[in-house]
């Protein structure tokens, strides 16, 4: 199997542990009463920790993926190829796919981390504006969605 399609069947798995979250978290706080007050100390904390961990997914998912990868990249010197004789080989070539097929699992990974999270924290606190934190990082999950031709620009220079 391709490592497109390999991420592709990661992503929708992903999608597939958010709506199970979704209709967990909805089952634990109406049938169980697994509730906390927002506006206690345990809620107002458990609330920040969500918001905070979800800032931090934003900064690791988009910006440590651009940095690794650039950095992989100009260690195995892809960008300084101009010359037919410069051309990285195909070892070079073939470590900057898995690299970054790595990179992306990774990528995703912690995306979903940070929406399962927050629909968590949603359904315990029944807090609106935990609803709104984790339409964020599913957002940047749509963002993140493999493609050939995403694949292409982010390995090509």
């Amino acid at each position: 199997m391709s490592q497109q399609k390999t991420l592709l069947i990661i992503y929708y798995v992903c999608l597939a542990l958010i709506v199970a979250a979704i209709v967990g978290g909805r089952y634990l706080a109406f049938n169980f009463g697994i509730h906390t007050d927002p506006q206690t100390q345990a809620g107002i904390a458990f609330t920040s920790i969500c918001i905070i961990y979800t800032l931090a997914a934003t900064f690791i998912a988009f910006w440590g993926f651009n940095y690794l990868l650039k950095s992989k990249k100009k260690a195995l010197g892809i960008n300084q190829a101009i010359d037919d004789e410069q051309r990285p080989s195909k070892q070079d070539t073939e470590a900057l796919k898995q690299y970054h097929f790595k990179l992306s699992i990774a990528r995703i990974a912690i995306i979903t981390s940070a929406v399962v999270l927050c629909v968590m924290a949603f359904f315990i606190t029944i807090h609106k504006p935990m609803m709104w934190c984790a339409a964020i990082p599913l957002l940047m999950l749509t963002i993140c969605k493999p493609s050939q031709q995403r694949y292409l620009q982010e390995t090509e220079g």
